[in-house]
C-alpha cells in the first residue's frame, strides 16, 4: 500500500486582463478533513463549490487555503449595465413570488382539506339526521311549554320557529360545502385570487 503524507504547500498564480490572482493551500495532519478559507470581499459565493472540490481530492488534513486578488495597472473600473441589471432584479423578485405562493398555496390547501374532512363528518353525524332534529325541536318545545305555559299559539310558532332554524346545521353544511368547491377553483386558476379567498374566508 502506498503511503502519502498529509504535509504539503502549493501555490498557483494566473492572470486576466483585470486581475492577477494567487492560490496558497497549506495542509497539515488531521484525523479528519477540515478545510478553511480566506477569500476576497465578494467571493463568498464560491466557498460551497471549493468544498466540494477539496472533498473530491482530499480524505484527511487539516487544510488553509487563501485567494489574493491584484489589480492590474491601467485596468478599467467596473461598469454596471443598470438596464440588465433591473432586469435580473425583477426576474428574480417575480420567482420569488411564484415560490412564496406555492408554498402559501400549500398551506391553504390543507386547511381545506381539513374543513372539507369535518364537513363530511358533521353531514354524516347522527345529530344531523332529520330525526334527531325533529326529536331536538319537540323537546326544546316543550321545555318551552314547561316553562311558559301561558304562550300564545302565535308566540309559540314563532320561537319554534326559531328553534328550528338554530338547530338545523344542513344549511351550515351545504355552505361549506360550497366554499370548499369555490376555494379549490380559486387554486387552480391562474388568475390573481387574494381578495377572492379574503373575501370567501370571511
Amino acid at each position: 500500500m502506498a503511503l502519502t503524507s498529509m504535509t504539503g504547500f502549493a501555490r498557483a498564480d494566473g492572470d486576466t486582463p483585470m486581475l492577477r490572482w494567487h492560490w496558497e493551500v497549506k495542509s497539515v495532519n488531521g484525523k479528519g478533513l477540515d478545510v478553511r478559507f480566506r477569500l476576497p470581499s465578494g467571493f463568498e459565493g464560491i466557498e460551497a463549490k471549493l468544498r466540494e472540490e477539496m472533498a473530491r481530492h482530499l480524505k484527511r488534513g487539516n487544510v488553509q487555503a487563501a485567494l489574493t486578488l491584484d489589480r492590474q495597472r491601467g485596468a478599467s473600473a467596473v461598469r454596471v449595465n443598470e438596464d440588465a441589471l433591473n432586469t435580473v432584479i425583477i426576474a428574480m423578485q417575480a420567482k420569488a413570488r411564484d415560490e412564496e405562493g406555492a408554498k402559501l398555496q400549500a398551506v391553504l390547501s390543507a386547511q381545506v382539506d381539513t374543513i372539507e374532512r369535518l364537513t363530511k363528518e358533521a353531514a354524516a353525524s347522527p345529530a344531523a339526521s332529520v330525526e334527531a332534529l325533529k326529536a331536538r325541536l319537540a323537546a326544546q318545545v316543550a321545555e318551552l311549554l314547561g316553562a311558559s305555559p301561558a304562550l300564545s299559539e302565535d308566540r309559540l310558532a314563532q320561537e319554534a320557529a326559531l328553534l328550528a332554524t338554530k338547530a338545523d346545521v344542513r344549511e351550515e353544511i351545504d355552505r361549506l360545502t360550497a366554499h370548499v368547491a369555490q376555494a379549490r377553483e380559486l387554486f387552480a386558476s391562474s388568475d390573481p385570487a387574494g381578495r377572492r379567498l379574503d373575501f370567501l374566508t370571511q
